[in-house]
């Protein structure tokens, strides 16, 4: 049966070559298509991933209202010169409590809660680190609107970031700050977390302690007081991000209490302190909610709704969704044009591949009807027109992966594009450091699954092809046969 099957080939150039190039194209097409869905479905898992599966809790702020009758007067008593700072007037805000904290904790697949604080402080025992690549800020000439007092107290200064949960924080969870020494700072554990470079270079280790104060600027904006705290060192971290200085830092010098390695780590409740806070004058209304898989969010939030909670004065809001719509777009946009491409190819692909067995067929009618008259049983026969066509696809399909595999690879060197842009800047477009730098390039790889799913595809398409047209002809009888091909 094989002598005959090779023959058979040999012996139909035409036939042959038509079913080896249709196939040799589809394949080709196919096999991208499926390479590149698989890889922007990859990235898209790996975007998530960076993003992490979050959920904020935000108590409302009421503000405050003021109430007056027109005429002589303003109200009870107030003239009409009479300046009122709003600033000043009670507001409301419906805090974020413990006992919140803890019952949504205690929810299935979610990783905790982290509440946040962040400013600038001044060291007094230590000095900020002034590494830099790009432009050197001391040659830039400071046309940001700061005065010169918050510029000269923020030269040396550093990033004072307090959290209730660090490992949770964007640089740790992906892997960008990593501890080296100690401990990461906590409620039970009272201190802060440096960088290598902070430590190297101002001769600090833990157990050491760093005097720091937040810069009267920021305390006058956030109307505290300017104290300062000594906090000792529990951790050394670090740090895989970078800083670049661009052309449009306005900032001077001023600049790098921005730099991944000015940032100092600490507990909630120090930096709460440092800051200048107390429970009278802050209080806490949001929390992030982390989850452990961007599939479980919507189960997640609709346990959390279900919590006894004033709803009518918190809202809880889908951070993952909202980043990931402004990141995303693209890769959800790939991935469907790279479906439609494979639905083409398998649309047309099987069209085509009857249409080419059913000529094949076509010309094999008489040779089928000789075999059936000549006693040989029909699922031989069957079993023959499907190594026939098998034998010329398979050839074909090899050839369409090795060219799609130089293809991709191509792609991949050349082709590759940069969708997602998230580098981290400040509102004045001053610095580089990386830390938003999620999935900026489109990885497409050759991968050996979606030649195999395409052969797969291409197997059942060959098994319809060859058996429907097959199958038609076979349950004639064999005179019948002769008579069509005559």
């Amino acid at each position: 049966m094989l002598k005959r099957v090779f023959l058979n080939v040999i012996q139909k150039p035409f036939q042959t070559c038509v079913l080896f190039f249709m196939v040799f194209l589809i394949g080709i097409i196919g096999c991208s298509g499926v390479t590149l869905y698989f890889a922007a479905d990859s990235t898209r898992q790996e975007t998530l991933r960076q993003l992490g599966a979050q959920l904020m809790l935000s108590g409302h702020t009421e503000a405050p209202t003021i109430e007056w009758t027109v005429g002589e007067s303003l109200g009870s008593g107030i003239s009409e010169d009479t300046v009122i700072n709003i600033d000043d007037l009670p507001s409301k805000t419906y805090p974020v409590t413990e006992e919140m904290i803890q019952q949504i904790e205690a929810l299935p697949h979610v990783q905790g809660c982290e509440m946040y604080l962040s400013t600038v402080v001044q060291p007094y025992n230590c000095q900020n680190v002034k590494k830099y690549s790009g432009y050197n800020p001391e040659e830039q000439n400071q046309t940001a609107t700061f005065s010169e007092e918050e510029i000269t107290q923020e030269k040396g200064a550093l990033t004072l970031v307090g959290s209730t949960r660090i490992d949770l924080l964007d640089e740790f969870r992906r892997g960008q700050n990593v501890l080296t020494e100690g401990s990461l700072p906590s409620a039970d554990n009272p201190g802060v977390l440096i960088s290598e470079e902070l430590a190297a270079q101002n001769g600090l280790s833990v157990g050491d302690s760093i005097e720091i104060a937040i810069t009267q600027p920021r305390a006058q904006a956030l109307h505290t007081q300017s104290k300062r705290q000594s906090l000792p060192v529990v951790g050394i971290y670090h740090t895989s991000l970078y800083f670049e200085v661009l052309e449009t830092n306005s900032c001077g010098e001023a600049i790098f209490a921005a730099s991944p390695y000015n940032a100092v780590f600490a507990d909630y409740g120090s930096a709460f302190t440092t800051i200048g806070y107390t429970e009278e004058t802050y209080t806490p209304s949001s929390t992030t909610v982390y989850v452990n898989s961007p599939t479980q969010l919507d189960s997640v939030a609709e346990q959390i709704k279900a919590i006894p909670i004033d709803w009518e004065h918190y809202t809880l809001f889908n951070m993952t969704q909202g980043i990931y719509e402004d990141s995303g777009a693209q890769l959800e946009s790939i991935s469907t044009t790279a479906l439609r491409i494979v639905l083409f190819s398998l649309i047309a692909g099987g069209i085509l591949l009857v249409l080419a067995v059913s000529i094949w067929n076509k010309s094999n009618t008489y040779e089928t009807g000789l075999l059936i008259a000549l006693g040989e049983s029909k699922p031989r026969i069957l079993l023959s027109q499907l190594l026939k066509v098998a034998l010329i696809v398979l050839c074909a399909f090899a050839a369409a992966c090795i060219c799609s595999y130089f293809l991709t690879t191509f792609l991949a060197q050349n082709l590759e594009p940069e969708f997602i842009s998230q580098s981290a800047e400040t509102s004045v477009g001053a610095f580089e450091d990386g830390k938003m730098a999620i999935a900026q390039h489109l990885y497409i790889q050759p991968r050996p699954q979606a030649f195999l799913w395409m052969a797969g595809l291409g197997l059942l398409l060959i098994l319809l092809a060859v058996s429907i047209p097959a199958t038609i002809v076979m349950r004639l009888r064999p005179r019948s046969i002769l008579d069509k091909a005559e």
